[in-house]
């Protein structure tokens, strides 16, 4: 079994790209984490969609990994198609719990001591096929806000945000709030902008 020493991780429910972490991640610094080597496809399935991995595949990987100043010792695996790397969390089950990107130095690390690895043929099932977008964890995160707190702002501003984005006005407030929130669901860019826009103002004038 290959090792890598030494790695920082950031695990979350969805995949980040690293220049997206931020000050409030738990950030974890490993001791060793053990690497297994995989094809293009499959990196790219277990980054965009949830997956189960066959549970007699990973039984040589349980409690392979440790962290410093750690007594314990966790699922988790680095997975790299010779280019690209990630690390993911799994349970016993196969399920995999959180996923993360990592910095350049240790990505490059990793592939560094892949290289001379065989290509495993790691089984799995796609259990639940994501939405692949291209908004960034900012966007998804003020998506999330704004669909929680959408019904607490005043019906005259709803009225306002309705209007900007389908120029058309609307008196029904379930109707406006139903709307605007399946399009942001929709990752609708326009009224994305708009919606944040608005919060935001709202939020300085609060402030």
């Amino acid at each position: 079994m290959t090792y890598i020493n030494d790695i920082f991780i950031n695990l979350n429910n969805d995949y980040f790209e690293f220049y997206e972490w931020n000050k409030k991640d738990y950030i974890e610094h490993l001791k060793k984490i053990p690497i297994i080597k995989i094809n293009n496809k499959d990196l790219l399935n277990i980054i965009n969609y949830s997956i189960s991995i066959d549970t007699s595949f990973l039984s040589n990987y349980l409690l392979k990994c440790e962290k410093y100043n750690c007594s314990k010792k966790f699922n988790y695996l680095a997975l790299t198609n010779g280019t690209n790397a990630m690390v993911i969390s799994f349970n016993e089950k196969g399920q995999i719990l959180k996923k993360s990107s990592l910095i350049f130095e240790d990505e490059e690390n990793i592939c560094i001591e892949a290289k001379d690895l065989k290509y495993i043929n790691m089984s799995y099932k796609i259990t639940k096929k994501e939405k692949i977008t291209n908004l960034t964890r900012y966007e998804k995160e003020r998506i999330k806000y704004i669909l929680k707190n959408i019904k607490k702002i005043s019906n005259n501003r709803l009225k306002y945000l309705y209007y900007d984005c389908f120029n058309k006005k609307e008196n029904n407030i379930h109707l406006i709030i139903n709307t605007i929130s399946k399009e942001l669901k929709k990752d609708n860019q326009d009224v994305y902008n708009k919606s944040n826009n608005l919060f935001n103002l709202i939020y300085q004038q609060n402030k």
